[in-house]
């Protein structure tokens, strides 16, 4: 989020489960502990035939920055697969969703309340409400339909999609309708 991170502009390495891909890069997990979550910026990883796996674990070694508000790693000079290892999502209600579980494989229930905004789409229960992102999966929400939704939360206040917190659904299966 806003907050610089303390590694900011240092070259470090670290180990982690991918849990998704973007366009331009992946989320790594390295356990279900607050705080375990980071997104690798790397364009050149995403290949579908030769890029990384969701479920796999590498060891990554980049640089450290804050861009549009989210903790990433880019500048890669490392990246082996070492395993594979899945995790269960950290289960939050929409008052939870902070800091601590970026870039996490994360669930969450809420109600579609019609507003989007750049190809996301909000939830809602009571006051609190999230931005389901496009970035992984796209998906049609019924307006005011319950759902249960999976997916690594991310962060942006880019100028085109200033949502703030939003969790970016991986594939069909992570988006249940609550009936």
């Amino acid at each position: 989020t806003e907050d610089e991170n303390a590694y900011n502009g240092q070259i470090v390495a670290t180990q982690g489960v991918v849990t998704a891909k973007t366009q331009y890069g992946f989320y790594i997990q390295s356990s279900t502990d607050a705080y375990s979550g980071l997104y690798i910026y790397a364009p050149d990883y995403v290949d579908p035939v030769n890029g990384v796996n969701i479920g796999t674990n590498y060891i990554v070694r980049g640089t450290m920055t804050e861009y549009n508000g989210l903790t990433e790693m880019n500048a890669l000079t490392h990246v082996v697969p070492y395993g594979g290892n899945t995790f269960e999502p950290v289960e939050l209600s929409l008052d939870e969703i902070s800091e601590q579980y970026e870039s996490m494989f994360v669930k969450v229930t809420g109600t579609f309340n019609g507003t989007t905004l750049g190809g996301a789409w909000q939830i809602a229960n009571g006051e609190n409400t999230l931005y389901v992102g496009n970035d992984c999966y796209t998906y049609s929400p019924i307006e005011n339909m319950e759902y249960e939704i999976m997916g690594t939360l991310s962060y942006s206040n880019k100028e085109s999609y200033n949502v703030g917190w939003v969790i970016l659904p991986r594939r069909a299966t992570d988006i249940t309708e609550k009936v």
